[in-house]
């Protein structure tokens, strides 16, 4: 009899999900279409970094080995997009605050004698040569970098970064010739040019190895964000029927309420695990014909479907709590939205952790958003076996029963 009644309030509520069509479109089109946004945007993104679109303008008065190298080595980087001023009284500074340029260069003038007499005078110094104090101890002049003010200043560092390197190299080959001059045994210029190379990869300790794109981040974070944005629908359905006298005439039947609570778990899991199947098609499948990196899951589907459907359980408990909590449609819509948003901020759908303020990464971790999606990056992106994730899973899942607990007391403490 208890079987019975609880499989016609699943009917029921399934029935309630279907009737709203724009619901259920907003369920399933939304996180499909923000996928497709959100990774055509950090695809355009890294391309404008590594397609040579990032402007610089560089003024080179010192006209020597030094200027000339660091413009050649600019060029050559691959990563910028480097014109060089020809004409006279033109600025890099006035360039770049026109918005023509990102960063401006100016190389000083006489840069290329200044290095060489002031590494000339640290080897006579070291030798102890009878004229090293009378050498003239010139201050070296900056190399002066301007900026438009609406890049990052990672990219700043960036290029700081690399006019250094230039910078060191070509001091190193000045100091081995003037060693080579005072050296009797050095017959030959020695060149320090890759002795140390680097080899790059990505951590992994799975045999399959999972190359991390826009996809791989993109999907799991908004499976969560379309998971969790259940609770309008949800929330929704359990205040309607409160208002219009539905729930009132379900407890005649007479019908618990953990069994009415019971059937909006499982109708609403169904909803959830089918919005998760879809983007799993949609990122494997659909993405690759739109000459986006296809998902990655190295296999690990069993493992994917686990992280899912505690995320899913997660999801719908804070639905339940919602619906149970608020008086009218409303309140549990305009709380279950803000909530959504706000748990998706700091929770690292938006931005991710590691780019937080300390305090914020603290309070990221009582975001249930952030266990799923450290969840799947811990299976789609570090490639990690799904007992790497037993956290994240007693997390989820706490945080459901926690939920449904919580809702169970209130309506027991509250009904009349």
């Amino acid at each position: 009899m208890m079987l019975k009644k609880l499989i016609t309030l699943m009917y029921k509520d399934l029935l309630l999900v279907i009737k709203d069509k724009a619901g259920v479109g907003f369920l399933f089109v939304m996180p499909i279409a923000l996928v497709f946004i959100m990774t055509l945007l950090q695809k355009n993104a890294y391309d404008t970094l590594h397609n040579s679109t990032f402007k610089v303008v560089v003024l080179n008065n010192d006209n020597d080995s030094l200027g000339r190298q660091i413009v050649r080595q600019l060029k050559e980087s691959g990563i910028f997009d480097v014109s060089e001023i020809r004409e006279p009284g033109m600025n890099p500074e006035e360039l770049v605050a026109k918005g023509k340029y990102k960063i401006g260069i100016t190389i000083p003038d006489s840069i290329t004698y200044f290095v060489r007499q002031a590494i000339k005078h640290k080897i006579e110094v070291a030798f102890n040569e009878e004229d090293a104090e009378d050498a003239i101890n010139v201050r070296m002049p900056d190399i002066e970098i301007c900026f438009d003010p609406v890049i990052r200043a990672s990219y700043l560092m960036m290029v700081k970064s690399m006019l250094k390197e230039f910078n060191s190299g070509f001091r190193t080959k000045i100091l081995l010739n003037e060693l080579k001059d005072r050296i009797p045994f050095v017959e030959s210029d020695i060149t320090l040019d890759n002795i140390i190379s680097f080899k790059e990869k990505y951590a992994s300790t799975g045999k399959t190895k999972i190359i991390p794109t826009s996809v791989q981040h993109n999907v799991p974070a908004w499976i969560l964000f379309a998971m969790f944005f259940i609770v309008i629908s949800l929330a929704g359905n359990m205040v309607k029927e409160r208002e219009d006298g539905s729930f009132a005439r379900l407890r005649f039947m007479p019908v618990t309420y953990s069994a009415y609570i019971s059937s909006k778990v499982l109708v609403y899991l169904f909803v959830c695990l089918i919005q998760f199947i879809l983007m799993l098609i949609v990122g494997i499948y659909i993405m690759p014909l739109l000459d986006f990196p296809p998902l990655q899951t190295g296999g690990n589907l069993l493992s994917l479907f686990t992280i899912g459907l505690a995320s899913a359980m997660a999801a719908v408990g804070f639905g339940i709590f919602t619906g149970t909590f608020m008086r009218t449609y409303q309140q549990a819509a305009a709380f279950g939205a803000l909530s959504v948003v706000i748990l998706s901020a700091i929770g690292g759908i938006w931005i991710p952790v590691f780019m937080m303020p300390r305090s914020m990464q603290i309070v990221s971790n009582l975001s249930p958003l952030n266990w799923g999606i450290e969840g799947f990056y811990n299976v789609l992106v570090r490639n990690l076996p799904l007992y790497d994730s037993l956290n994240e899973l007693i997390l989820l899942v706490s945080f459901f029963l926690i939920m449904l607990v919580s809702s169970v007391l209130f309506f027991r403490l509250t009904r009349k």
